[in-house]
């Protein structure tokens, strides 16, 4: 099993949803379920990548949830991943979203036990948006750092490799047909998003597995 260092991303300002990293979820709020659920995926280290602004608030959260913070540029959130990635003797970085409080821990220990050292960016596709990670070492993450300044590669991180698969190598896996729910969603972006996924959580048991979810999101989307 690849060994990895687990870096989620996170800030408060988000545009659609303002403050939304505060919002109630299950026992706690948004930011904390999220890193409750990642710590469920095996890493050497978990550590939450925010802007400088955001520090403050988020530090006693990440403290509970196991979480070491690193803060760096709210735009450039590729420099902010390799600041992060500095912090740790880890090779591989597991890449996550603070906007996906029901990422799926399954699919990316998956991942982690089917990807081989050779490879320079992993993730599945294929299953409801907001359940995955990406996989990527941390020599790409750098080597993106120095090739590009574009705005949108600084600001999404892992673009830059898998378009330029001449440069890189790339593993997409499919994931497995129970994960194929057309349109489905668990992303919190939006009020709406917010509000569907909260009525999963609030409906599920604590720590609801893959099978739970998906449950749910068939009754909403088939």
């Amino acid at each position: 099993m690849i060994q990895a260092a687990l870096i989620v991303q996170m800030r408060l300002d988000s545009t659609r949803l303002p403050q939304k990293a505060l919002l109630p979820l299950g026992t706690s709020i948004l930011a904390s379920y999220v890193m409750h659920r990642l710590r469920s995926i095996p890493a050497v280290s978990y550590i939450l990548a925010c802007d400088e602004a955001s520090y403050e608030t988020f530090a006693p959260y990440a403290s509970d949830q196991g979480f070491t913070i690193v803060a760096g540029p709210k735009n450039d959130v590729l420099l902010r991943y390799c600041i992060a990635a500095k912090t740790t003797d880890a090779q591989w970085i597991i890449r996550a979203t603070g906007d996906n409080p029901l990422v799926s821990y399954e699919l990316a220990s998956c991942l982690l036990e089917n990807i081989d050292e050779h490879v320079d960016y992993a993730a599945y596709t294929g299953m409801p948006k907001g359940m995955g990670v990406e996989l990527v070492k941390k020599s790409a993450l750098e080597r993106v750092c120095s090739l590009t300044t574009d705005p949108y590669y600084r600001e999404h991180v892992c673009p830059f490799i898998y378009e330029h698969p001449e440069s890189f190598t790339v593993k997409k896996l499919q994931a497995p047909q129970k994960y194929a729910i057309q349109g489905a969603s668990v992303t919190v972006d939006t009020l709406e998003d917010y509000t569907l996924v909260k009525s999963i959580i609030d409906a599920c048991p604590p720590d609801p597995d893959d099978d739970t979810i998906l449950a749910m999101l068939r009754r909403k989307y088939c």
